[in-house]
């Protein structure tokens, strides 16, 4: 009986398992946290077990899933990551390419059999940023309002900084307003997958100078991908100016700023 039983259950197992990989087949999940470790192991209230550091988004945010196993009292999805790589052109949701990198598996420990679909999408939820408003809370702020336009344009932005309700934000080449001037000004360096793909553009962004000269406030608006985004930001936000003034006070103000890479002729070889 205690055999019969075991087969029964293994049984259900594989039948689940087999729903929920035509479900999630092919399908890109979004992980909850960018950690860079190709095998991740997740206890049943969605906490990791190892929790390593996270990475850039756009090379360790996603996934694309190729199978979903039930083993005993585990979940294992199975795919490769889904690295987010633009070619610059302004897109909807059908154009958000990836390359298929390394293999990558996510492990979720589970406190009993799994009994339905719907008990594998909890947890599933645990782990990965289902819904449209979830997605946004999992990624960095300065991804936010990019992703909305392409994934939730009915959800509102979350993690905004304090001074976005509190101080008048101006913006360039209104009456009184003087621009801001560059005190000190550092290029990113390229991205180590980048550089090895020989991947190579122009990211675009908004950025909010603050009075005080410095970058309060970061919104990709024109991704590249492969990292690129996160090292232009990391390095933009230790930028300082001398800071725009209003009928000669100092002010807020937005500003649009490309940061450019390009390879030299020793790498585009």
């Amino acid at each position: 009986m205690v055999c019969c039983s075991c087969l029964t259950v293994a049984a259900g197992d594989n039948d689940l398992g087999k729903l929920l990989t035509s479900q999630y087949q092919d399908k890109i999940l979004y992980l909850r946290h960018s950690f860079t470790s190709g095998s991740q192991d997740y206890y049943p209230d969605g906490q990791p077990v190892d929790p390593a550091g996270e990475g850039p988004w756009s090379l360790y945010g996603r996934m694309v899933v190729s199978k979903v196993v039930i083993d005993k009292n585990k979940l294992r999805i199975e795919g490769k990551r889904a690295e987010f790589r633009s070619d610059g052109r302004a897109c909807g949701k059908g154009c958000m390419p990836y390359v298929e990198a390394d293999p990558f598996q996510v492990t979720i420990r589970l406190h009993g059999p799994l009994s339905s679909a719907n008990e594998a999408d909890s947890a599933l939820a645990r782990v990965f940023a289902i819904a449209p408003e979830d997605v946004l809370k999992s990624v960095p702020s300065y991804w936010q309002e990019y992703l909305a336009k392409l994934i939730a344009p009915d959800a509102k932005k979350t993690d905004q900084a304090p001074d976005a309700a509190t101080e008048k934000v101006f913006k360039m080449g209104e009456p009184g307003v003087t621009a801001p001037k560059a005190t000190y000004q550092r290029e990113p360096e390229f991205s180590e997958l980048a550089r090895k793909q020989r991947f190579q553009g122009t990211v675009g962004m908004n950025i909010v100078i603050d009075k005080t000269g410095r970058v309060s406030r970061v919104s990709i608006a024109k991704p590249l991908g492969l990292g690129l985004d996160e090292q232009s930001v990391n390095m933009v936000r230790t930028w300082k100016f001398t800071p725009a003034t209003h009928d000669g006070e100092p002010v807020a103000i937005i500003v649009w700023i490309e940061v450019d890479f390009h390879l030299g002729p020793m790498y585009r070889r």
